[in-house]
């Protein structure tokens, strides 16, 4: 792989939709928003094994065992538990 410091600005851009695309297809983004935030949800729903819900589920993100709703989003919607942050270890 060349240097990205020297791709011109289409190439980068080129390459960043390929790196996108790749990230979803090995399902470790589910989205094209920022690849950092669809990321730490997969990893949060498998430290604290929670079941990711589509991307189209409104006001939550996840389930837990119980079905309860689990959101990251400062809205309140019905008894969604929120989380602002979390820290697995």
């Amino acid at each position: 792989m060349s240097d990205v410091k020297n791709l011109d600005e289409g190439e980068f851009l080129q390459l960043y939709g390929s790196l996108m695309e790749e990230l979803r297809q090995r399902k470790l983004i589910r989205s094209s928003n920022n690849p950092v935030s669809d990321y730490a949800e997969k990893i949060v729903c498998e430290k604290l094994k929670l079941l990711l819900q589509k991307k189209s589920s409104k006001g939550y993100d996840a389930i837990d065992e119980n079905t309860s709703k689990i959101s990251d989003q400062s809205s309140s919607i019905n008894q969604t538990q929120q989380v602002k942050a979390i820290r697995c270890h």
